[in-house]
């Protein structure tokens, strides 16, 4: 799964991760070559702190506004039509992977 994700987001200058629990931090300190920029977690008390190992910031989805990332890897594929409703929403035009 590793180089599967490395060969899709290496020629994407921003990515970030939705789901900033257990998968989501694994998957940072993984790809740990700066691929993956930002961690999107809708729980507040994640919203400003860093992943474990990857220092990956983690950051509320309203971050993306301002700082529009081309692909969203979502950790937890039932929640991604909820995900792609909610960039829609804040008008974020992001790729978004479910994986």
């Amino acid at each position: 799964m590793v180089n599967t994700v490395r060969t899709a987001i290496a020629d994407i200058n921003s990515t970030a991760v939705w789901g900033m629990a257990t998968k989501g931090v694994m998957l940072s300190c993984l790809i740990s070559d700066g691929l993956i920029g930002d961690g999107i977690d809708i729980k507040p008390r994640k919203q400003g702190k860093f992943a474990p190992l990857s220092g990956v910031r983690i950051r509320g989805p309203e971050w993306l506004k301002s700082h529009p990332v081309q692909t969203i890897l979502v950790m937890n594929g039932n929640y991604e039509a909820e995900i792609r409703d909610a960039t829609n929403k804040i008008g974020v035009a992001a790729k978004v992977i479910a994986m």
